[in-house]
Order: C-alpha cells, then sequence, then structure tokens
C-alpha cells in the first residue's frame, strides 16, 4: 500500500513537472502566434501563401530584413501585382475618370503638354521642392504646361511619412505605393506610375518618367518630342544598353535565382525614359507575367518590353548621365550643346535652370520666367 502510494506521488511529482516544463512554454508560444498577426499587420509582413499544386507560386512572398542606419523593411515578390501597385496617396488626376477605377478614354480637352513621373526617394524632400518649382510651376514652363508627379513607396520613419502626407496634402503631386521606398524597389515605383498615368492622364502629348536627379531643358525636350510623338507608335526613347552583361557583384548584382542568363535582353537606362502612350496598358499588364528582376530598367524596358513583342527602343544621344561630359558640352558649345536632360548634383539643379533661360534670352528664344527662378521656401 505504502509503495503504491509512493509511486503515486512520484507520478504526480512527474506530471508537475511536465506541467511546469511544457505547458507554461506552451502557453507563452500560444499567445507569441497570436500577438504575430498584430505584428504582422504593423509592419506589413506578408507571410507566403499556398502554391498551386503545379509549384507556381500566387502572391507568395519571400521577405528580409536589412538593417541600415534607419530600420528598412521591404518585401520582394516574385511578380508585380495590384496590391503592391495599389495607391496608397494618389495625385490629383490630370483628367478624372468618368466612374472611379475606369480608364480615362481622351475625350476631354487637352490640359497639359507633357506628364512628368518623377521617381524620388521618399525623404527627398529638397529634390522634389525644386523640381516641383522648377516643372508644375507655368511661369517656368511657358508655353508648356507639365504635370509633374512624384512616385514613392512607404516609409518606416514617422517623420518622413508625415512630410510625404504634408506635401499630397498641400500640392496634390504625390503617388505612394503599397511597398517600403527601398532601392530593390525601384521596379514596383516605375509600374506603379505607369498605372496611374493609364487611369488618370493619359489625355496629354507626351509623357517621360525621370530620376529626381535630372536636370531637364523642357523646351529642348518639347521642342524634340511634340513633332515626332505623334508619328510613332509603340516606342521607347532613352539610353540604349547594347546586350547588357549581368552583374553578379556589385550594386547592379541581380544573383541566378533571380535571372539565370549572362546578358539582358536590350534595355533604356532608367534615368530618362520617353515612351509612347500606346503602349501604357499592355506595359502594365505584362508587367504582371513576367518573373520579377529589382533592376527597374533591366525588367521594364528589357524583360517586359521584350515579352510585347513589337515594341522599339530608340537610342537618345541626346540625354548623358556623366555630369562632366554635359558640363564641357556646355562650356564649349553654350546653348547649341546637345544635351537636353543629364543626371545632376542637387545643388546644381537650379543653376542648370538660370543658365539655360540666360542662353534663351541672349538668343532671343522664348520661354520661361523673365528672369531667373526665385526659389520659395
Amino acid at each position: 500500500m505504502r509503495s503504491s502510494k509512493k509511486s503515486l506521488r512520484k507520478i504526480l511529482k512527474l506530471l508537475l513537472f511536465l506541467i511546469d516544463v511544457l505547458f507554461i512554454p506552451g502557453l507563452s508560444l500560444a499567445v507569441f502566434v497570436y500577438l504575430l498577426g498584430d505584428i504582422k499587420q504593423l509592419f506589413h509582413i506578408n507571410m507566403p501563401h499556398k502554391k498551386h499544386t503545379s509549384g507556381q507560386s500566387v502572391n507568395s512572398w519571400n521577405w528580409r530584413v536589412e538593417s541600415y542606419s534607419d530600420f528598412v523593411y521591404h518585401r520582394v515578390s516574385d511578380y508585380v501585382t495590384d496590391d503592391i501597385t495599389n495607391f496608397l496617396i494618389a495625385a490629383e488626376p490630370c483628367h478624372p475618370p468618368v466612374k472611379p477605377g475606369m480608364i480615362y478614354n481622351g475625350t476631354a480637352n487637352v490640359d497639359y503638354d507633357g506628364l512628368f513621373l518623377i521617381s524620388t526617394s521618399a525623404s527627398n524632400l529638397e529634390n522634389r521642392r525644386i523640381l516641383r518649382h522648377m516643372y508644375n510651376r507655368y511661369d517656368n514652363t511657358k508655353p508648356y504646361r507639365i504635370r509633374a508627379v512624384f512616385l514613392v513607396g512607404r516609409s518606416s520613419d514617422l517623420i518622413v511619412q508625415a512630410n510625404i502626407e504634408r506635401e499630397d496634402y498641400q500640392f496634390r503631386d504625390i503617388i505612394q505605393g503599397n511597398f517600403t521606398d527601398h532601392y530593390a524597389n525601384l521596379t514596383y515605383k516605375t509600374i506603379m506610375g505607369y498605372r496611374w498615368a493609364r487611369l488618370y492622364c493619359r489625355k496629354v502629348k507626351v509623357m517621360l518618367k525621370m530620376d529626381d536627379d535630372v536636370y531637364l531643358d523642357v523646351f529642348k525636350f518639347f521642342d524634340y518630342f511634340l513633332p515626332i510623338i505623334p508619328r510613332r507608335r509603340r516606342t521607347v526613347y532613352g539610353f540604349l544598353n547594347f546586350q547588357p552583361k549581368v552583374f553578379r557583384e556589385g550594386k547592379y548584382k541581380v544573383d541566378k535565382g533571380e535571372y539565370a542568363k549572362n546578358t539582358y535582353p536590350d534595355f533604356t537606362s532608367g534615368f530618362f525614359i520617353v515612351p509612347t502612350l500606346d503602349i501604357l496598358d499592355d506595359l502594365y499588364q505584362v508587367s504582371k507575367i513576367i518573373r520579377f528582376v529589382h533592376l527597374e530598367d533591366v525588367f521594364t524596358y528589357g524583360l517586359v518590353r521584350e515579352a510585347m513583342i513589337d515594341v522599339q527602343l530608340v537610342h537618345l544621344d541626346t540625354i548623358t548621365y556623366e555630369w562632366k561630359v554635359y558640363k564641357d558640352c556646355v562650356n564649349d558649345y553654350k546653348y547649341r550643346c546637345k544635351y537636353m536632360a543629364v543626371e545632376s548634383p542637387l545643388s546644381e539643379l537650379l543653376p542648370c535652370y538660370d543658365q539655360v533661360m540666360t542662353f534663351r534670352r541672349q538668343l532671343g528664344l522664348p520661354g520661361g520666367a523673365d528672369k531667373e527662378i526665385q526659389l520659395r521656401h
């Protein structure tokens, strides 16, 4: 009897031990899993979805966290999706659609000569302030009317995000997508811009996409493109790269898991692009069925363009990403210098404009303000 009582005590002690060892951590794990749902919502983390039996992933996410001076979270999808390119903030339309969500059918009068889609980092407040003043003020672009909008992603920095929302409230020229603002997400940013353009700003004469560190002489731009764009179809103008090599190291690194071939299709560099408006619908739809590559010019103007079959690339030798080449040309030839656009240091954006306008006044050419720009804070 005593031995059975001792055995019972041992069993009870063992049970208490197991409860102490297993139950409490298990309960903690259950609580953690429950709270994980809120954590996912907080940081916009999408866990991988189930796959089809064929093995093709549908909206499956690979996600990672990268540490910089500020916390940066970004996600990379196998494909561009409607969800990623949704507008968290959408700039005021050039021409409102007949009904919400409808593609504008182009029946209204033309209000703008050009649409400028400007890819910008969420934190580049000063770049946007200068470019907004240069391109969205008719006094500085007359006789041409320009609609310039800025493409950004979400920011985890609350101050930066608040600045974006304040800019949008004041200027209505911000388009913010449902992805983290990060270099690896430039492809999403570009496709989002084209999606917005096809919905809300089709009735313009010419459209361009450029980076926020590009200086553009709007007068040379319109003088060049307005005569030829009406006669061209399914064309992309830019700085053409022939049979470009795939880099496996460095800033433009793409591993074989993302792109297996050793060369890309010919593509135009993304810092300055002029597509004809008739490719917008196909470009957006085809971008959703081509496997994602994070280099936006390779993806958009190489892989997607190639899949569209009948879209041609035209090289522009009137643009350059080399600042010294541009400055040497201007020093040698003044306004006869052939370049209309150049990647520019931030400090040179306004001086470039002022110099161009001085040249035009000296030559008696019309356009722009009668004196140098006074940037208003």
